[in-house]
């Protein structure tokens, strides 16, 4: 009898040896952190035992020299030096060191934030959260926080479990140069079930009273506002924050969209204004928004642009705004961004950054509605600025990669098969400081008179677009 070819049990071999490799590799680069919550005195203990040590930690972080004490590698003291932990390289050991969050400086720490906020801290990750030199996409960590009862923790990573005195994540990619934050004290972590995504809301009140049903309601109602965009909010789950602070102007004097370990949201709220300013107040909007399109950190006027414009857009499409106030305020935000570049501006619109405030801001939301308005034409209505955003929602807001304005406007034209976002990118914003809108807003119908106030008229040339934009 013959002999079988021993060809494929040979392949399977090989294939079976690459995958132990492979399996060995990632886990030589398995991190695993315990983290003491010493929440009376601000402070973490954080342990972390390598079996090869890299060659050393980094951070990117201002604090570190102020806030990281106490550093011992096999309980024996180290040093660190402009944000670098060296170790003995491949050999086996543990490091520990202490974080005092008291020790922060800026708007996180102040004598009226550790009136209200005694026993409550928030960090950035990097603050605390070194990386090993060869940290990439391969290297996973889980970390454990150990905490009194009654104490919570809030990050943006993927909860592995909770309990009394417990809590342990996973820790997904994401680039060092990222920021996201963390908080640990007496507040209550809440999960929300909005718009097909999962909201991880903690509420940090410290000795603040509130009504929580009123901020459960304010978060509800504007991710589904955001979610009327992109047909389903466009991230399946999200950390947001809600730190109230009383004696600040505006219902939501500060919100920040967070992306380092996973993406997150954090709100300043005073907690002394009523629930209607609450929902009057566009913050929100506008930062839920910056989640229907990639990560673009070096074109910041698509950015938030866009969000600008859909702060607007979104909360007309759910009935918080009426048509006539939303035109109101994208055209008072056209006029601003307008003005503000005629002085204080960008030779282009590309180059706007944060010193350009309004024309980046509101250029780029001009920009959204000249492709909202083009797309509608190109394609007879069978495309818009919000179906097509829908659709890369759907391939595209991938949590560890950064986008150029380029790389996102290509993918769009690829979407919908038009050009329509790629000559505004070339013929807009790589060669003027703003754009122009009047003749734009003229054809919607979009009419200024001269008190300020705007009239619609619904016999103009594109009005049926204008009522598109609006009713979604």
């Amino acid at each position: 009898m013959p002999i079988k070819t021993p060809s494929i049990s040979m392949k399977f071999i090989f294939v079976f040896i690459n995958l132990i490799l492979f399996s060995f590799t990632v886990y030589a680069k398995k991190d695993n952190y315990t983290v003491k919550v010493d929440h009376i005195n601000k402070t973490l203990h954080v342990e972390t035992c390598f079996k090869k040590a890299p060659d050393y930690l980094h951070t990117i972080s201002d604090n570190a020299e102020k806030i990281i004490k106490n550093i011992k590698w096999q309980k024996s003291p180290i040093r660190q030096y402009n944000g670098y932990i060296n170790l003995p390289n491949n050999k086996s050991g543990c490091l520990s060191y202490s974080v005092d969050g008291s020790k922060l400086t800026g708007r996180l720490n102040n004598k009226k934030i550790n009136q209200q906020h005694p026993k409550d801290t928030i960090l950035e990750i990097s603050d605390f959260l070194w990386k090993r030199n060869d940290y990439d996409q391969s290297t996973e960590i889980i970390i454990t926080f150990i905490h009194d009862n009654g104490i919570n923790v809030s990050a943006p990573w993927s909860l592995i479990s909770r309990h009394d005195q417990k809590t342990t994540y996973h820790i997904p990619y994401t680039p060092v140069t990222w920021v996201g934050y963390i908080g640990f004290g007496e507040f209550d972590v809440l999960q929300l079930n909005t718009s097909n995504s999962k909201i991880n809301l903690a509420i940090i009140n410290g000795n603040n009273t509130y009504n929580q049903s009123s901020l459960v309601d304010w978060i509800k109602q504007m991710t589904a506002a955001v979610a009327e965009i992109s047909n389903g909010f466009p991230i399946n789950e999200m950390q947001v924050m809600v730190y109230l602070l009383k004696g600040t102007s505006g219902a939501v004097p500060w919100g920040q969209v967070n992306r380092y370990g996973g993406p997150g949201v954090f709100f300043v709220v005073n907690p002394d204004r009523s629930h209607q300013e609450l929902i009057n107040d566009w913050t929100a909007a506008h930062e839920f928004s910056h989640f229907l399109l990639p990560y673009t950190p070096d074109d910041r006027w698509l950015a938030e642009g866009f969000a600008s414009y859909h702060q607007n857009i979104s909360r007309a499409r759910v009935g918080l705004l009426d048509e006539k106030s939303t035109w109101e305020k994208l055209l008072a935000g056209f006029k601003r961004g307008k003005k503000t570049a005629n002085k204080n501006y960008a030779p282009k619109l590309k180059y706007a950054k944060g010193r350009n405030r309004m024309q980046m801001y509101w250029g780029g939301a001009v920009i959204a509605l000249k492709a909202d308005v083009a797309l509608q034409k190109v394609t007879n209505g069978r495309h818009t600025l919000s179906s097509a955003l829908a659709q890369l929602s759907y391939c595209c807001l991938t949590t560890s990669s950064e986008w150029t304005a380029s790389e996102t406007f290509s993918r769009l034209d690829k979407i919908t098969n038009t050009d329509v976002f790629s000559n505004l990118y070339e013929q807009v914003v790589k060669k003027s400081s703003y754009p122009n809108y009047q003749e734009l807003l003229k054809d919607l119908g979009i009419i200024q008179k001269y008190d300020g106030q705007i009239i619609l008229d619904d016999a103009a040339i594109n009005a049926p677009i204008r009522k598109k934009i609006i009713n979604g």
